[in-house]
């Protein structure tokens, strides 16, 4: 990978200043912040945005968050990183939803833009106002506010994604839309990704990514103040939540048979017992992408809702994978590219299949 320069900016200002430092930004080309669900950027990236990365020429800078380099980093020759412009703690604090985020639930028609609006740490509007002054020679748009849900971008629908010498429209005909399941372009896969080992454990470990939070659960708004605490016991249980008895079985089955096991923290945590044998790795307050892959990508196994962390695990990492209530099937695609990489995969259904299943797949790859 080519020799890239980076930058962290923590300000609306300094982000103004940098640009002017650059010069005639009209010999560069842009590609612009973009704010998604996180199993749909290795697509966008790889596979939508090829058209614009295989025309343009001359040098490239791109503008991300935090946590948001790995997906940028083979596109560009210069990152602007944008630190603290996300802050998740605006969502959560000690396991419950904010009552900003509370606020943005009862006045917002989606979640998910209510959720953006909650965390973003920054004015979208003077953001524009900065970036209208800079002239680029190609750019990929902005991408945030209420324009993934406007554009219905997460059935990847075609748009304009960016202009300049000429404009580029994202493509109907890929693998996710019409597969009708997780699905990317194999023939465009690198299957050649290398994470540093950022816990350093040296010991073979499972990996368990919780998840119980705005999107795993169904609100009602007659019960809005008391959906939240993250320990299972209130809101009901939704798309990519993980069943608190199945937590606790996973836990003890780790303990009591002296195996390790990472429980990776997003914005909310169950109880984690103090015990050699478990070990909390936290990303709360943004989500690093290349940390998380790195954990991953050194397991033994991988558990997770089947969200878009097994979405971003199954594009770039290497690692046996088990997929949480996979109510859309994910696992259809997953395990042929499980299959490529000589790894296995397996659905798990909380409510149907026995935990005995788990024991089996866990047993077969990690040995005491």
């Amino acid at each position: 990978m080519q020799k890239i320069k980076k930058v962290k900016i923590n300000n609306l200002k300094d982000l103004d200043l940098y640009l002017s430092s650059i010069g005639n930004t009209e010999q560069y080309n842009l590609i612009n912040y973009f704010w998604c669900e996180y199993g749909f950027y290795p697509i966008f990236f790889n596979e939508l945005f090829l058209d614009f990365f295989k025309n343009i020429n001359g040098p490239t800078v791109g503008i991300c968050f935090e946590g948001q380099e790995i997906f940028y980093e083979p596109w560009v020759d210069e990152l602007i990183i944008l630190e603290g412009f996300i802050d998740t703690n605006k969502a959560y604090k000690n396991n419950k939803e904010t009552d900003l985020l509370i606020n943005n639930f009862q006045n917002q028609g989606d979640r998910g833009i209510a959720f953006w609006y909650t965390i973003r740490n920054f004015n979208e509007d003077d953001y524009d106002l900065i970036l209208s002054k800079y002239k680029f020679k190609n750019k990929i748009h902005a991408i945030g506010r209420d324009l993934p849900w406007k554009y219905n971008l997460f059935s990847l629908q075609s748009y304009k994604y960016a202009s300049g010498e000429r404009d580029y429209y994202t493509s109907e005909n890929t693998a996710w839309k019409t597969s009708g399941t997780l699905g990317w372009n194999l023939d465009l896969w690198k299957n050649n990704y290398e994470f540093e080992d950022v816990l350093k454990l040296d010991k073979k470990y499972c990996t368990l990514f919780v998840k119980n939070t705005w999107k795993s659960r169904n609100f009602r708004s007659s019960n809005i103040n008391e959906i939240l605490v993250g320990d299972g016991t209130k809101g009901n249980p939704g798309f990519g939540f993980v069943d608190l008895d199945f937590y606790n079985k996973l836990v003890n089955k780790f303990i009591s048979e002296k195996k390790f096991l990472v429980i990776i923290n997003d914005l909310v945590k169950y109880p984690i017992p103090e015990n050699d044998y478990i070990i909390e790795y936290d990303m709360r307050n943004f989500f690093d992408v290349k940390k998380f892959l790195s954990v991953v990508h050194n397991s033994e196994i991988f558990i997770s809702p089947s969200t878009s962390p097994i979405d971003l695990a199954s594009y770039y990492c290497n690692t046996n994978l088990v997929l949480l209530d996979d109510k859309q099937n994910k696992n259809t695609f997953v395990s042929k590219v499980c299959e490529l990489k000589n790894k296995k995969s397996i659905s798990y259904n909380f409510n149907s299949d026995n935990f005995e299943k788990i024991n089996v797949f866990i047993d077969k790859f990690l040995h005491t």
